[in-house]
């Protein structure tokens, strides 16, 4: 007797996980405290060894608050194309940002995953960024901060302990970006595994 044997194949999505670059955006110039449209891009791909000289010499930058650099970084950037902006740079459905901590220790580290079924858009990843640090922070954000050492802290808890406040009954608002300091110049975004498929990026910013 002959025993036949019947497989039946069901149809199903096999997830593509597509490899991804190592950074993303690190060309872009913008201050994320901007609105996205504000964002530029480096005429060159990368800057220079002898331009970094250059910079250093000639724009100095005597208070620390990285006004000069950024004006330089302003004549060697343009803005954003159209096409630049709607062109997709992260091909995979999911992207996990890591929010970086501040230099104060009171925000962060966070994390916040994304879904876009089409892969993300250059404007898209600059979007989610913008608007992370325009939302009000937790009331367990707040909390922490108020346990930290730092002018920040000292500014909420006078907050906090004013008669008006405390007549009133409610919490005072404070954005994400109030707390970031001078850290607001755009780096880049850095993958953080070294398997070369992984959705998960930190973001680096500068002062």
């Amino acid at each position: 007797m002959n025993v036949y044997i019947m497989i039946l194949s069901q149809s199903c999505e096999v997830p593509i996980h597509p490899l991804t670059p190592v950074t993303l955006l690190d060309s872009i110039c913008w201050t994320i405290s901007e609105p996205v449209s504000s964002a530029s891009i480096y005429m060159d791909s990368s800057w220079s060894e002898d331009a970094d000289e250059q910079q250093s010499t000639t724009y100095f930058d005597a208070d620390g608050d990285g006004k000069d650099r950024d004006q330089s970084a302003d004549n060697l950037s343009r803005p954003l194309r159209e096409s630049e902006r709607s062109e997709v740079i992260f091909k995979n459905h999911f992207f996990t940002i890591l929010f970086p901590l501040d230099r104060f220790g009171e925000l962060g580290p966070f994390s916040r995953t994304f879904f876009s079924n089409g892969g993300f858009t250059r404007e898209q990843v600059l979007d989610h960024i913008y608007n992370f640090y325009q939302e009000n922070m937790s009331t367990d954000e707040i909390n922490v901060a108020l346990h930290t050492d730092s002018r920040h802290a000292d500014r909420l808890r006078s907050l906090y302990a004013s008669a008006e406040c405390a007549e009133r009954g409610f919490v005072v608002a404070f954005k994400r970006i109030d707390f970031l300091g001078s850290r607001r110049s755009f780096e880049a975004l850095k993958r953080l595994s070294r398997e070369n498929n992984s959705n998960v990026y930190e973001l680096v910013i500068r002062a």
